[in-house]
C-alpha cells in the first residue's frame, strides 16, 4: 500500500517494514533539496531535536540539536569529515587522494598520507599502553623546525632546525648537517 500526506505525526511506537526491494524514501521537491530526518524527544516539556540526518545535494550530514550544528559529513564521493563544537572540520578523509587530515583537510596532493595540523604545534604521537610503555611524538613547530619528543622524560631527543640541520641531544646551536651532543660509538 501507499500513504501520501503533507504531514504525519505518530504518537507512540511506529514500525515501517519493507520486503524485497521496497524502501522508505524521503523526497524533497523544494529548490534547496535538503530532506531531513530529525531524531527528537519529548519529556513532557515539549519536543527537543537531538540529532538530524540531512541530505544536501548528495552529501549526508549528521547535525546536533536545534542549532543544526554539523557533526559529520559523508560525501557522495567517499569523503568523510568530523567537526568540532565550532563547526570546523577537524578530521577529514579525502577518498580520492587517500589522505587523512587531523586538524583540517589534508593539503597533500599525491600518495597516501596522514597530515596533522595545528596553528601552534602539530604533533603526531605514539603511545605504548603496556606496562612500562612509553610515549613519543613527532612535532612541527611554527618556525620551520621539527622534533622527536620523549614525553616520559620531557626531553627533545632529535631536533631539525629550519635550515635542515639535525641535532641529537640538543635543540640549539646546530651548526652542521648532523650534530650529536654525546659520544659516538
Amino acid at each position: 500500500g501507499a500513504l501520501t500526506t503533507t504531514g504525519l505525526t505518530v504518537d507512540g511506537d511506529a514500525t515501517i517494514r519493507t520486503s524485497g526491494n521496497n524502501m522508505l524514501s524521503l523526497v524533497d521537491t523544494s529548490a534547496s533539496y535538503r530532506p531531513t530526518i530529525r531524531f527528537m524527544k519529548d519529556d513532557g516539556g515539549g519536543e527537543t531535536t537531538l540529532h538530524s540526518l540531512r541530505n544536501e545535494n548528495g552529501e549526508l550530514d549528521v547535525l546536533r540539536g536545534t542549532s543544526s550544528l554539523k557533526q559529520a559529513r559523508f560525501g557522495s564521493n567517499g569523503d568523510i569529515s568530523l567537526y568540532n563544537d565550532s563547526g570546523n572540520a577537524k578530521f577529514f578523509w579525502d577518498a580520492s587522494e587517500e589522505n587523512l587530515g587531523i586538524g583540517g583537510a589534508s593539503t597533500f596532493t599525491s600518495g597516501t598520507n596522514i597530515e596533522v595540523m595545528d596553528s601552534n604545534v602539530a604533533r603526531l604521537g605514539f603511545t605504548n599502553t603496556s606496562a612500562g610503555g612509553s610515549q613519543w611524538a613527532w612535532y612541527a613547530g611554527t618556525s620551520g623546525q621539527a622534533a622527536l619528543f620523549d614525553y616520559d622524560n620531557s626531553a627533545v631527543r632529535m631536533y631539525v632546525n629550519s635550515s635542515g640541520n639535525v641535532g641529537i641531544g640538543l635543540t640549539s646551536n646546530i651548526a652542521s648537517k648532523l650534530h650529536v651532543n654525546s659520544e659516538l660509538s
